[in-house]
């Protein structure tokens, strides 16, 4: 039985690390991008597994980073918001 509910916030997809807090550490925005990739995937991948118990998924605050994101990010997440799906991240 799915009965459970997940409460995620403020994923900012599209954001760029390198434009805000790692303009010295360039190395720093890939790592960071990674990781929040990572991270969303092992979440989608336990959402999934039927043992998580999770029935919905609840995003609140920022889903995008900003109030007019990219179209395609936009149609990406629509056709299929799995983190391996929603690149795009801003410059």
């Amino acid at each position: 039985m799915r009965d459970r509910i997940l409460h995620l916030a403020d994923l900012h997809l599209g954001a760029n690390p390198a434009a805000s807090f790692c303009a010295d550490f360039p190395d720093a925005a890939t790592r960071f991008r990674e990781n929040r990739d990572s991270v969303l995937e092992r979440i989608a991948d336990w959402v999934e597994d039927e043992a998580s118990r999770v029935g919905l998924v609840l995003v609140a605050g920022d889903l995008f980073h900003r109030h007019d994101p990219p179209a395609d990010l936009v149609d990406r997440v629509r056709r299929d918001p799995r983190p391996a799906r929603l690149r795009g991240d801003e410059a």
